[in-house]
């Protein structure tokens, strides 16, 4: 679908959708555990809806708010990952914990996305890590069972391998280590892992660059509220400050996520964000340049680099490689974006220099998602900016992680209207 969004100034208050990096975590922990657990809040985007599917390949059932473990594979099975990089690379270690195999697929980017880390660790190990395709890294089939011992994974290309690790190693029969080498990129989505696992009943120690992981251990059954999403405000925080007043319902006070730096980082930049007993309020602030190193937060590149434009100054942005191994190639196409709007930059393979400033427009036109969620919300919540309208294709990505933005946007008064099929 695409839309036609209008210059706006947001007015309005809207409720934060529950954190997707929680509920991944939430539900497969949930389906790990010997019981039934509740889980208030869910916001069931396309991502969700992947990793309870293949769940319930295992035997997990889910209704409304509950999660009925254990899980419990009796025989091969085959389980589809859609588009999302948190199911698959999170599920494949719990497939891993199965004799039998497990063909996993997926579509869109996921077939491309790497999985070196984890191949290079089952290779090592003897366990079964398949392509049935040299040229893609999906169709792919894994068979386990995973043993107590000795891991080492490469920490320097994604957190969510661990994450899986660190969820199915203390169930093994024995205790085991797993050491990460390299420098460590979105640490706090590990940190959320090991507190979350405590949560549900399961322990682990860190010393230096190795955890400590006892075996014979047993998730038990919570009944838990989701934390809103972090990653999600940040569209909303950044186009309030563009121009408008938004209220968010929903606190980060005890949140694990690594993203909710952004609000203290914002207003150390000059944001007007203030805190309420529900959430926060934010309004039209004079920003200044930005100067952030994103390996632990690279969700939030897209909308910061691109508001970035539209701020007085030189702003400037580190840690970018991994940006093309996400939903889309987000480091080249924040570059078209900005190309396209005529703001000067520099680039290099992991930065970015932004000579921005506040009079230019976004020119009326015609500007792709390339199938990103997190270029369709960005894209919309910079319409303060517009010169007068402009046209986001393929806007129905936004389901991969948040179905309900639109009926967000109308809700903050942003106008849209959808474009006709010719």
């Amino acid at each position: 679908m695409n839309i036609r969004v209008f210059p706006t100034s947001f007015q309005g208050t809207i409720t934060l959708p529950s954190s997707k990096s929680w509920s991944h975590r939430a539900l497969i922990l949930s389906g790990l555990s010997q019981g039934r657990s509740t889980l208030q809040g869910l916001t069931m985007s396309n991502d969700l809806l992947a990793t309870q599917a293949c769940l319930s390949q295992w035997g997990v059932t889910m209704d409304a708010t509950s999660v009925n473990g254990p899980m419990n594979i009796e025989g091969p099975t085959q389980c589809h990952a859609g588009a999302s990089g948190t199911t698959l690379r999170m599920l494949l270690p719990v497939s891993l914990l199965s004799p039998h195999p497990t063909t996993w697929t997926g579509e869109a980017r996921l077939i491309d996305r790497s999985l070196k880390s984890l191949a290079r660790l089952c290779h090592t190990h003897g366990l079964r890590f398949q392509h049935h395709d040299p040229h893609h890294q999906l169709p792919l089939a894994v068979q386990g069972p995973l043993q107590p011992g000795d891991y080492v994974i490469d920490s320097t290309e994604t957190s969510q391998f661990i994450s899986g690790l660190l969820m199915v190693l203390p169930l093994l029969h024995g205790a085991s280590t797993l050491t990460l080498q390299g420098t460590r990129v979105s640490s706090p989505y590990i940190h959320m892992t090991v507190a979350m696992m405590k949560q549900w009943g399961v322990t682990v120690s860190e010393k230096s660059s190795t955890f400590y992981i006892p075996g014979n251990q047993h998730y038990l059954p919570q009944i838990v509220t989701a934390e809103p999403d972090a990653s999600h405000a940040a569209f909303f925080l950044c186009g309030g400050t563009l121009q408008g007043k938004i209220t968010l319902r929903g606190r980060f006070d005890h949140a694990h996520q690594g993203d909710v730096i952004l609000i203290e980082q914002l207003r150390n930049h000059g944001a007007s964000i203030i805190d309420t007993e529900a959430g926060y309020v934010v309004q039209s602030s004079a920003l200044q340049p930005f100067d952030w190193q994103l390996a632990d937060v690279p969700d939030l590149a897209p909308m910061l680099i691109l508001t970035s434009a539209f701020i007085d100054g030189v702003s400037n942005f580190a840690a970018l490689s991994r940006l093309n191994d996400k939903e889309s190639l987000r480091f080249d196409h924040i570059q078209t974006y900005l190309r396209l709007w005529n703001i000067p930059f520099t680039a290099t393979a992991d930065t970015i220099r932004v000579v921005g400033s506040s009079l230019p427009r976004i020119p009326e036109g015609r500007y792709p998602t390339y199938h990103d969620h997190r270029f369709a919300m960005a894209l919309a919540m910079l319409s303060p900016q517009a010169a007068s309208s402009y046209v986001i294709e393929g806007v129905e990505c936004i389901n991969k992680s948040y179905p309900t933005f639109l009926s967000d946007y109308t809700t903050l008064q942003g106008q849209w209207m959808k474009e006709e099929v010719q």
